[in-house]
C-alpha cells in the first residue's frame, strides 16, 4: 500500500528501496565509525606492566632486612601513563626508590626495590599493586618470604678444671655448633677470670649451618685459691653471645725438708754413720719426688724409691749415710727434684773421716 503526500501516491516499491538505501548508509556509517574508534583506542592505549610477576625472599633472619630485589614497571602502550600510587600488602615487606606520582612515556619504564624484614619466625606473603590511568588492569607483583635462623650453641656450657697446681696448667675443649639455617660468623672470643684463657679458633671464623667448630680453654693458676670466670663467644647469631662458665682452684705444691743440713762429725774411716731426712708436703696439691742427687765423697742415701707421690700433708723419710774412706773433712749435698713450687730442695752435708790410730 502507498502513502499519500501532497495529494500524490508514492508506490510501495519506491518506499522499500528508499528504506533499504537509508539503512545501508546507516550501517556503513556505523561500521566505519566503529572501525575508526577501534583504531583510535589502539593508538591511544596506555598499558602498564610489572616484572617480574613474583619475588621471593628466603631464609631471612628475624630482626634483619633482606637484600633488596628490583621490580620494573614499564609502559608498553602508545601513550603516556601516570602512576600515582603503589600499595604494598603483607607483613614485613617494604618498597623504596619509587617517587610518586611518576609519568612514564610510551615505551618508558622505572624501577624500585622491595625488601623483606620479618618480625617473627614463619612465612609471609604479600603483593605490590599500582594505581594509574592505564587502560589495562593494574599490575600486581606477588611477594613471598620465609625466615631463617642464626643460632650458635656452646657445649659444654660450663667447665670445671678442679685442682690445678700453681705454675702448671690444664686445658679443655669447647664445641660451637650452628643449629640454625644460615652461616654464622664468630667475631670475638673473650675469657674472663684470673688464670683463664681461650684460643685455638682463628677469627673471624665462619661456621656453616649444621656444622661445628672448636676452641680451647686453658686454666693456669698463678696463686693458690679458687677462681671463676667465663668465656664469651660473640657472633652474628641471634642468641649471641654464647657463654661458658669457668671454675677452678689453684693448688700449691710445697715440700719441706728436715733437717736442711746434717753434720756427721768425725766418723772412723771405713765405718758408716747415718741420719734420717724427712720430706713433708705442706702445700695444697700433691707432690711427686722424681729425682734425688747426692754429691760429696763418702755420702749416699737409701730408703727412697723414686718417683714417689706425696698427698697434701703426707711425708716420707730416707736415710743419709756417711762412709769416709780417708781422713779429712768432707762436704756434700742432697738435691731433691719435684713438681713443688720450691723445687729443687736441698740438704747440706758435712763430715770428717778420722783414723783410729792418729786420734784425728
Amino acid at each position: 500500500m502507498g502513502k499519500k503526500k501532497t495529494g500524490h501516491t508514492i508506490p510501495d516499491a519506491i518506499i522499500f528501496a528508499t528504506a533499504c538505501l537509508t539503512l545501508a548508509c546507516l550501517l556503513s556509517s556505523r561500521g566505519g565509525g566503529a572501525t575508526t574508534a577501534q583504531s583510535s583506542d589502539t593508538e591511544d592505549s596506555a598499558l602498564l606492566s610489572g616484572t617480574p610477576a613474583r619475588r621471593s625472599f628466603s631464609n631471612v633472619v628475624v630482626g634483619s632486612t633482606s637484600t633488596g630485589q628490583t621490580l620494573k614497571v614499564a609502559n608498553t602502550g602508545a601513550t603516556s601513563v601516570k602512576i600515582w600510587n603503589a600499595t604494598g600488602a603483607g607483613t614485613g615487606f617494604s618498597d623504596s626508590g619509587l617517587s610518586l606520582p611518576v609519568a612514564l612515556a610510551a615505551g618508558g619504564s622505572t624501577s624500585f626495590t622491595v625488601a623483606f624484614a620479618p618480625t617473627a619466625v614463619g612465612g609471609e606473603t604479600g603483593n605490590v599493586s599500582m594505581a594509574s590511568n592505564a587502560t589495562n588492569l593494574p599490575p600486581t607483583v606477588t611477594l613471598s618470604g620465609s625466615t631463617g635462623t642464626l643460632l650458635l650453641g656452646a657445649s659444654p656450657t660450663s667447665l670445671s678444671f678442679g685442682n690445678v697446681t700453681v705454675g702448671s696448667n690444664s686445658a679443655q675443649t669447647v664445641t660451637l655448633t650452628n643449629s640454625g639455617t644460615r652461616n654464622i660468623t664468630v667475631s670475638a672470643l673473650t675469657a674472663t677470670g684470673t688464670g683463664f684463657t681461650a684460643g685455638g679458633l682463628s677469627l673471624p671464623a665462619s661456621v656453616a649451618a649444621g656444622q661445628s667448630a672448636t676452641f680451647t680453654v686453658t686454666y693456669a693458676p698463678t696463686a693458690a685459691g679458687s677462681a671463676t670466670g667465663s668465656v664469651s663467644v660473640v657472633s652474628n647469631a641471634t642468641n649471641s653471645p654464647a657463654t661458658v662458665a669457668l671454675s677452678g682452684a689453684g693448688m700449691t705444691a710445697l715440700v719441706v725438708v728436715s733437717p736442711t743440713s746434717i753434720d756427721f762429725g768425725r766418723v772412723m774411716v771405713n765405718s758408716t754413720s747415718s741420719q734420717s731426712v724427712t720430706v713433708q708436703n705442706t702445700g695444697t696439691a700433691s707432690v711427686t719426688l722424681s729425682q734425688a742427687t747426692v754429691v760429696g765423697t763418702g755420702f749416699s742415701i737409701s730408703g727412697l724409691s723414686l718417683p714417689v707421690s706425696l698427698a697434701t700433708g703426707q711425708g716420707t723419710s730416707f736415710t743419709v749415710i756417711f762412709a769416709p774412706t780417708a781422713m779429712g773433712s768432707a762436704t756434700g749435698s742432697i738435691t731433691l727434684v719435684s713438681n713443688a713450687r720450691n723445687s729443687p730442695t736441698s740438704v747440706a752435708l758435712d763430715g770428717a773421716g778420722r783414723d783410729a790410730f792418729s786420734g784425728w
